[in-house]
């Protein structure tokens, strides 16, 4: 059918690696794709994860993700050394594209954020920089030489044609996708305590003071719990008003986790601008998925969507007062949890992921 060399830095034993690289390359995989995956992986991989890809009948080479010794540039070299000859090079995010731009293979760059942008918002790259410049202008040259590109948002690829110019490849809006048979809809359940429930990692770009200043607004009038599903190994030290904090590796366990509570938290900083309008967390379509509506902000992604349809609370929209009695309101409601899952459905879905993969490769690998 097709022949793909999928590149990531990314590792597939953890959350985000085995949700949206490794589930959906299984499926890719049932579908007759035939994939050669490269990952940096940071420990030996698991003798569960090796089954599942020798399994899938997937090409795996993974490589050592050293933090200290292997900076990105030769991080991106040794990818680039590995890569297999392919009908067409997948690429995630900025940085492998950039070790596809001197191959004579079509590419598809997968804009999974805008990488510059992200380092700015969270301290480790200077705005303006020589650093910043020479990834900006990598991100250039890949929007004019891929074959196709796939942005998480509406938004985001409204923010590279208005960088860029119109779009002359194929390309698709392809959000990050929850395992909807995993995350399953289940009732709201009883309204006392109203459980908040917050999912895997928040890093910097979060701004989990103003989740702090809401848990505190809606302890005026109501009784609130704060739950924290994340993986075994996170190390973070939770914030006060978090209630319990429970260890989450397995989607299964997150699920009834998720399920167990009203809303989930996905708020960035409102200093990350710059990089949200192509963020997807993946915490959100998991929340939606279980019929459960999310905490968001102004500009990540294509959430101001999800507020009009009665899925989303946006915390900084009308005031935490007016988001707190919304809260209310949605998690009070009998339509709130179908209303969640059928926007999961429509635009969150693993299996329509895969779908809108097909079809792309399908349009680029034949007009190559």
């Amino acid at each position: 059918m097709f022949d793909i060399a999928y590149l990531t830095l990314d590792s597939i034993q953890e959350g985000v690696g085995r949700s949206q690289i490794l589930r959906p390359l299984e499926e890719l995989s049932r579908r007759g794709v035939s994939i050669a995956l490269i990952t940096f992986e940071k420990s030996q991989p698991s003798k569960e994860i090796i089954q599942r890809v020798r399994a899938a009948a997937i090409d795996w080479t993974f490589l050592p993700f050293e933090y200290s010794s292997l900076p990105t540039t030769r991080r991106m070299m040794d990818l680039a050394l590995h890569i297999p000859k392919a009908g067409l090079v997948h690429c995630r995010s900025d940085l492998p594209v950039a070790t596809a731009l001197v191959r004579k293979e079509p590419f598809l760059w997968d804009v999974r954020s805008f990488w510059a942008d992200a380092r700015v918002a969270d301290g480790s790259l200077r705005n303006g920089s020589a650093r910043f410049r020479v990834v900006k202008r990598l991100e250039a040259m890949a929007y004019r030489k891929c074959a196709g590109f796939v942005t998480l948002s509406y938004a985001g690829r409204q923010q590279l044609v208005a960088q860029y110019g119109h779009p002359r490849v194929p390309n698709r809006v392809i959000p990050t996708c929850a395992d909807t048979e995993v995350f399953a809809e289940t009732p709201m359940p009883p309204g006392h305590p109203l459980r908040i429930v917050m999912s895997g990692s928040y890093n910097k770009l979060y701004d989990l003071n103003i989740v702090g200043e809401f848990v505190a607004t809606l302890n005026r009038t109501s009784t609130v719990e704060v739950i924290w599903a994340r993986p075994q190994e996170s190390r973070t030290t939770p914030p006060a008003y978090v209630s319990q904090v429970v260890a989450a590796d397995d989607p299964d366990k997150l699920s009834k986790i998720i399920a167990s509570g009203h809303v989930g938290v996905s708020v960035l900083s409102p200093n990350t601008s710059s990089m949200m309008a192509a963020a997807v967390p993946t915490k959100i379509g998991e929340f939606l998925a279980c019929g459960r509506p999310v905490l968001v902000n102004p500009g990540l992604g294509d959430t101001k969507d999800l507020v009009a349809g009665g899925a989303g609370v946006d915390l900084y929209l009308h005031g935490l007062s007016e988001a707190a009695d919304k809260v209310r309101l949605l998690t009070s409601s009998e339509n709130t949890a179908a209303r969640c899952r059928r926007i999961a459905l429509q635009s969150f879905s693993l299996t329509g992921a895969v779908n809108q993969y097909l079809s792309l490769y399908d349009q680029i690998l034949h007009k190559s």
